[in-house]
């Protein structure tokens, strides 16, 4: 049993690397301004989207060529394309906020940089840190 153990905490800490990557800033979103969402660190010249819910958790998302992702976001949640993200491994999106919003919405936000690679073929996927986020 104790083999196994080391086992798995030897193959987990592998993985987790992996799963990593880049980091989320987000801020603003008073009624009337920007929302300000800036990804840094990522892999670069990849595809960066933000998934945005109203909790954090843990989903798991399987990759269509192999391989899984796991979100620090539960379901359900949306995606918000970030874009390209530059020869730096960053992307940026500015959202302006209505100036008449009911209320406040509490919401939890993780970037996810996609990039295929070839040799072998793989659709490579890892996240963010999870940022909350206050609208209104």
């Amino acid at each position: 049993m104790r083999i196994f153990s080391v086992a798995a905490v030897l193959a987990l800490a592998g993985l987790l690397p992996a799963q990593a990557c880049g980091s989320l800033a987000i801020t603003g979103g008073a009624p009337g301004s920007q929302l300000s969402i800036a990804l840094s660190g990522a892999p670069a010249s990849g595809f960066a989207v933000l998934v945005v819910g109203e909790q954090a958790g843990s989903t798991s998302i399987q990759l269509p060529i192999g391989g899984s992702l796991i979100l620090g976001v539960a379901e359900p949640f949306f995606p918000v394309p970030l874009g390209q993200t530059d020869i730096a491994g960053a992307a940026s999106l500015q959202l302006a906020i209505p100036a008449s919003l009911p209320g406040q919405l509490q919401l939890q936000a993780q970037a996810v940089a996609l990039g295929l690679r070839m040799m072998p073929l793989s659709l490579q996927a890892c996240a963010s840190n999870v940022v909350p986020v206050t609208i209104g």
